[in-house]
């Protein structure tokens, strides 16, 4: 039996925006955390997680990890930015992990990214 995803409610539209806008206004503060999110929602963590697990499916920490891959690619992509200053752009505390969340999510470096276009 195929099992179709609920229709989203007004109230998790709503939870989602201001989630998806939080996230983008503070994405370079690599203390961005689920607990930090939680405390701009008036939830305890567990209750926050919760709801974004239900809602999107993935845990908070993967929501912000993708939000910050998608605007390093962005960046990658749209600016001539250094690496090295789009990492700490996108919240993450060293090149290195960048490099290698960056390859195991998008498939290749930074670098081979922005030069594939």
């Amino acid at each position: 039996t195929m099992h179709k995803q609920p229709e989203i409610s007004e109230n998790d539209r709503k939870f989602i925006r201001h989630l998806a806008d939080f996230v983008e206004a503070h994405i370079s503060d690599c203390n961005l955390s689920t607990a930090m999110l939680a405390e701009e929602f008036c939830l305890s963590p567990r209750q926050f997680s919760r709801r974004v697990k239900e809602i999107t499916s993935v845990d908070t920490t993967h929501y912000i990890r993708a939000a910050r891959i998608m605007k390093a690619r962005t960046l990658l992509t749209e600016t001539e930015l250094p690496i090295s200053e789009i990492y700490f752009e996108c919240g993450f505390e060293s090149a290195n992990y960048f490099a290698r969340v960056f390859k195991q999510d998008v498939g290749v470096s930074p670098s081979e990214f922005r030069t594939k276009g």
